[in-house]
């Protein structure tokens, strides 16, 4: 095994995927309920999902995003909506000219979310978030090659942030469900 020093780029580099790996594992370690694997919790979660009604998001990157989060979440016209996902989001664009030849940029898309009950009466909100998602770019200084690397970073990253927002939004609706199913064994248990 090959010996990988600590000034390294490739051990910095190496480094840097190991503690985004034990990061990520510990999150979702975290988030997770503690609770026995059912099935029925998984297709459950997924359901809820596709009874959100997910309202407008204003101009044409919000519009994409809305789109893909369709897509994602399997949302169906036919069934009844018991819940309401808003979303909004702020781009921010970021360019520093290295050289003459080229520039490095990204675009950075600060998203905030409430997923609420679908109620006349009852509109509570079950779950906020805000976080942000970030694609960068390099390209030469030509203006069409630049302007084109822009909307494909920011179309990266409006495509991150729609499967952050579902991972999300599955995460709570499996916790909720194995909520149920722990208070419902509970519940049979003491019969």
């Amino acid at each position: 095994m090959p010996k990988i020093c600590k000034t390294t780029y490739l051990g910095k580099r190496f480094a840097a995927i190991a503690g985004a790996i034990v990061c990520c594992s510990g999150l979702v370690a975290c988030l997770a309920p503690v609770a026995p694997y059912q099935k029925n919790n998984f297709e459950s979660a997924s359901n809820n999902l596709s009874k959100i009604l997910i309202a407008p998001i204003e101009e044409r990157r919000g519009q994409i995003l809305r789109t893909l989060l369709e897509q994602r979440l399997s949302t169906d016209n036919k069934k009844r909506k018991t819940h309401k996902l808003q979303v909004s989001l702020s781009v921010q664009n970021r360019e520093r000219d290295f050289s003459r030849e080229r520039i490095i940029g990204g675009v950075v898309v600060n998203t905030k979310f409430t997923l609420s009950t679908n109620k006349s009466k009852d509109n509570k909100i079950l779950l906020h978030a805000n976080f942000s998602e970030r694609s960068d770019y390099t390209v030469s200084s030509e203006f069409f090659a630049r302007r084109d690397a822009k909307s494909e970073a920011l179309r990266h990253a409006l495509d991150r942030t729609a499967g952050e927002i579902s991972l999300r939004l599955r995460l709570y609706f499996f916790a909720q469900n194995a909520k149920k199913q722990k208070n419902k064994s509970k519940i049979n248990g003491k019969k």
